[in-house]
């Protein structure tokens, strides 16, 4: 009975013995073993003077295993950023020359002739750069009446156009071998003068 006791503890020795070697191949593993060995013995003692032992051995194994497994993981990452900025810049010049030309306004008496003593005749042209207005005409100081002249005055002379400017005298006639000072007046405040001798 020994004898199978020894090999029992032999063979929980060998694989206690195994599994440390396995532990070292498998470095993620680990097995831990507890062997708990219990022996009872028994005497009985009978009346016919015979002693005898009885020996119970009970072997209890118990094994504990407990594995771990441990995970590296290693990541690298490797970033590379080219950024190539590229700008254009486009100038643009535009010249803008304008003229201006300034506005004067001028007038000039080309012809003063009378075609009787109730009939006097002005040609006026406008020979500046601005459109002028003739707003009245004077003889000899004194506004005519504006329905006495033909066109009507005020008008408009444009610039670089000529106009033929009848003044009637029928109401009051001119007098001969006078001198008559005629004045056209302009909406800018400009006077024009020419003379004339009735002849």
């Amino acid at each position: 009975m020994n004898a199978i006791v020894i090999i029992l503890v032999g063979l929980v020795i060998l694989l206690t013995g195994l599994s440390g070697f396995l532990y070292g191949l498998l470095s993620v593993q680990n097995i831990k073993t507890t062997t708990i060995t219990q022996s009872e013995s028994q005497t009985f003692t009978q009346t016919s003077g015979q002693t005898f032992t009885e020996t119970q051995t009970q072997i209890l194994t118990q094994t504990q295993t407990k594995t771990e497994t441990q995970t590296i993981m290693e990541t690298t990452t490797q970033t590379s950023t080219k950024t190539t900025t590229m700008t254009q810049i486009k100038t643009m010049t535009q010249t803008i020359t304008q003229t201006i030309t300034p506005q004067i306004e001028r007038l000039e008496i080309i012809s003063l002739y009378e075609n009787s003593t109730t009939m006097v005749t002005l040609d006026v042209r406008n020979v500046g750069t601005a459109d002028a207005t003739i707003s009245n005409i004077f003889v000899n100081g004194k506004p005519l009446d504006s329905n006495r002249a033909n066109p009507a005055i005020p008008f408009l002379l444009k610039v670089n156009n000529t106009v033929q400017i009848k003044l009637d005298f029928t109401m009051i006639p001119l007098t001969l071998g006078e001198t008559y000072d005629f004045r056209v007046h302009t909406g800018a405040g400009s006077d024009y003068v020419k003379s004339i001798v009735i002849t």
